[in-house]
């Protein structure tokens, strides 16, 4: 919960859409526009999380680098940004190279997905990832 006057920014946005089904730019629309704003009730049983990758110490991205694989978590990955990891790509100690995005049916589930995709990704590029703390909705 932000105490700030001002919408969530940065990935949030789209997590919300795919958690809710409701776009938040089309609620602000809406709330300027003195239009009936209905609030739908959150859905049940459903966990969302988004995740940047960064790399947790310098290095290159594998020569070899494919990721045919995430179709396999189709369809709980409801965003990704993987254009940073160009196979051969050096990477900085701390710097962004991924985004996604999950949902799944509880926050347990949600948890245990990130962590095997993070492994993943892990094993796919060489290069170690940093892990902190989520940002989930439950």
């Amino acid at each position: 919960v932000e105490a700030n006057p001002r919408l969530f920014g940065g990935a949030m946005p789209i997590l919300y859409e795919r958690f809710t089904g409701h776009s938040l730019q089309d609620h602000l629309i809406a709330l300027h526009l003195g239009a009936p704003l209905p609030v739908a009730a959150l859905p049940e049983r459903r966990a969302a999380s988004s995740h940047r990758l960064h790399a947790a110490r310098a290095g290159v991205i594998a020569a070899g680098a494919r990721f045919e694989w995430l179709a396999d978590y189709a369809p709980h990955i409801v965003y990704l940004d993987t254009s940073p990891l160009v196979p051969g790509k050096s990477c900085a100690a701390g710097e962004p190279i991924g985004r996604f995005q999950l949902l799944h049916d509880t926050h347990e589930q949600n948890d245990a997905l990130s962590n095997a995709v993070i492994d993943r990704f892990e094993a796919t590029i060489g290069v170690p990832l940093m892990r902190w703390g989520r940002r989930q909705f439950q």
